[in-house]
């Protein structure tokens, strides 16, 4: 009778280690996917909001503040002018001689959203210094 229960504990112990380790997997299987995908960790926020999907556990989602939806951008300069484009669609959003003028002509369009330009993607073009 012994040998039984040691068995039933034994099989308890492997279904959920399987089930832990399975999830591990999981996880690091799905993260490179997304990875070899492109996306970003900003797209998977900006589609959990969209979603009203709570990422803070330690915050009841009704108390989950809304955010100001976050764009990427790229920067490119061309004869003294710098334009600013989307990165994911490509769409012109504005341009200037200078990061003020720029910040300008896309403020007048585009209200409500923050603008953010990665690394890689004109960055330095309107970096202050």
């Amino acid at each position: 009778m012994d040998a039984i229960i040691e068995y039933i504990i034994m099989f308890a112990l492997g279904w959920i280690m399987g089930g832990a380790a399975k999830e591990i997997f999981m996880r690091l299987v799905f993260r490179d996917i997304l990875k070899d995908l492109g996306v970003t960790e900003q797209q998977l926020r900006n589609l959990a909001r969209a979603q009203k999907i709570n990422l803070d556990p330690q915050l009841p989602a009704a108390a989950a503040a809304p955010e100001i939806p976050v764009v990427e951008i790229k920067i490119e300069q061309h004869q003294g002018q710098l334009y600013a484009y989307r990165i994911d669609n490509g769409r012109f959003l504005g341009q200037g001689a200078d990061r003020e003028s720029l910040t300008r002509s896309i403020a007048e369009s585009y209200k409500g959203i923050h603008f953010v330009v990665p690394d890689g993607q004109g960055k330095e073009l309107v970096q202050n210094g």
